[in-house]
């Protein structure tokens, strides 16, 4: 039996530990856009804040994945899916068979067009090559908004304001961690923010960003104020990473479809995680 995993965080390795329970034999391959082994994703702020270094990222070291005679496969992105043929294409032009696919891609930040902001200009902040970007980044800067109070916005502002930047959180909604949390828990939380020195301005929102010689310069607000910052960072959120499925057999409603047991509507084909 060949098993064949799309993505390589926390539910990967679930499925890893999982299936060695039941096959000590068959196939195990991972595949993988991004160049690390397993991470923790909320240490990137500790990453970006010069707090923990790079060798305490990996949650699963080597060794994890030799014991369990697993294939990696890093720096590899799956573009798509042939269903019917049991084989996904890679970025690279290479095909990987498989017998029992699970497709774990996790979520992809969610980025509303903003007048202003180009693709090249876009900074999110939900892996570790977000975090090393803008630790780079803020040795050259000195202000930044983050567009977006949530867990997600607010853990880049923690690991930009330990790096030194002057940060300003922009929120939608009258309080930061709304969906999340009760009215009384976030003031807790938002006042500790601004104790530490982080500017968080709610119930606004940018409309535009502004330039000067291809440079950012500022931002234009909803309600007519102007914020100066070198960078913007978005932070409102993540949706299903479901792109390479969108061609395919496979049923999706925002995510992608399964049952009590991870399968999808093909028998063969499970999804675990944000993706689902």
């Amino acid at each position: 039996m060949k098993y064949v995993i799309i993505g390589n965080s926390a539910a990967a390795i679930g499925a890893v530990i999982g299936i060695r329970k039941f096959d000590a034999k068959g196939e195990i391959t991972i595949l993988s856009k991004e160049s690390y082994l397993a991470y923790s994703r909320p240490s990137i702020s500790a990453l970006l804040a010069g707090k923990i270094t790079m060798d305490k990222m990996p949650y699963r070291n080597e060794e994890f994945y030799e014991k369990n005679g697993v294939t990696t496969m890093l720096d590899s992105e799956v573009v798509s899916i042939d269903t019917k043929g049991k084989k996904l294409t890679l970025e690279s032009r290479k095909s990987v068979k498989y017998d029992r696919l699970l497709i774990a891609t996790g979520g992809k930040p969610f980025v509303p067009p903003i007048k202003g902001l180009e693709k090249d200009d876009t900074l999110t902040f939900t892996t570790i090559d977000d975090s090393l970007k803008l630790k780079e980044l803020s040795k050259k800067i000195k202000d930044v908004v983050i567009i977006g109070g949530g867990l997600i916005g607010l853990k880049a502002a923690e690991g930009l304001q330990k790096a030194g930047l002057d940060v300003t959180v922009v929120e939608l909604a009258p309080r930061v961690l709304s969906t999340a949390f009760d009215a009384v828990t976030s003031r807790i939380i938002q006042s500790a923010f601004k104790k530490a020195g982080v500017n968080i301005i709610t119930s606004d929102t940018v409309v535009e960003v502004k330039k000067k010689r291809g440079k950012i310069v500022g931002v234009d607000m909803k309600s007519g104020d102007k914020l100066k910052c070198d960078a913007v960072v978005v932070a409102i959120g993540v949706v299903p990473n479901c792109d390479i499925v969108k061609e395919s057999k496979i049923k999706t409603n925002r995510g992608i479809i399964i049952n009590d047991y991870m399968k999808t509507n093909l028998s063969n084909i499970y999804a675990a995680g944000d993706v689902a």
